[in-house]
């Protein structure tokens, strides 16, 4: 894919090539669980939030787009061999930043890894911003504990017998209806609550029919 984008003044080329999966790594705690580890090897383009970045380089992954301020990465930017994308206003993260520049260049779906572990205020943080994401962009983070997916409408999702499986909202979804739930929710209305958390998957697979935005929690197998 196509990509147009204002680079770093150390940057040649005018036209960026974006391939799926594309891959946030932001500027958390860097992930040591598999599942998220392998979501960074199998990224077709990995964009770092500013620095990222040198978080990236020192686990021996190589930046491909560096988006933010870039008021956190430590070397210089043509040292970094990547496009680099300033935007340097206060009024977002460099998250925003990042999501904002993929949706404006017609990416659809976003993975994101590295969103915690750090503070608890940015981690809550992360998850209203992924939320408020939801409806514009298809959205799934994988931390070390959880794959975490953002939607609303219907659909299926891949599981293991007896995985956690919790749900949340930050409003209320007046309707939402599982199957392939030990503990099934039929036609229920889900508030802002711990009424959704631990449930477990019966199987390999299962669905969610949700009339508005919800957060769907689903747990790695321990290493």
């Amino acid at each position: 894919m196509i990509a147009t984008g204002k680079l770093n003044s150390s940057q040649k080329q005018d036209k960026l090539i974006i391939t799926s999966p594309v891959i946030i790594l932001a500027n958390g705690v860097f992930p040591k669980h598999t599942c998220p580890l392998n979501i960074i090897r199998q990224a077709g383009t990995l964009v770092c939030t500013d620095g990222s970045a040198d978080v990236a380089i020192e686990n021996g992954f190589k930046p491909e787009i560096i988006i933010g301020d870039l008021d956190s990465i430590s070397n210089a930017s043509s040292s970094y061999n990547c496009p680099i994308i300033p935007i340097n206003t206060q009024e977002n993260t460099d998250l925003e930043k990042s999501i904002d520049w993929l949706i404006e260049n017609s990416i659809n779906e976003i993975w994101l890894t590295g969103i915690t572990g750090g503070r608890d205020d940015q981690s809550l943080a992360i998850l209203i911003i992924l939320n408020h994401y939801s409806n514009q962009i298809q959205l799934s983070a994988v931390t070390d504990l959880f794959t975490i997916d953002f939607f609303s409408g219907s659909r299926k999702f891949k599981s293991f017998p007896g995985q956690t499986i919790s749900l949340m909202a930050f409003k209320p979804v007046d309707k939402i209806t599982t199957s392939g739930l030990e503990f099934p929710l039929i036609r229920e209305k889900l508030i802002p609550s711990g009424k959704g958390i631990s449930n477990r998957a019966l199987g390999t697979e299962f669905s969610i029919s949700a009339s508005n935005n919800l957060i769907v929690f689903r747990s790695h197998n321990k290493i």
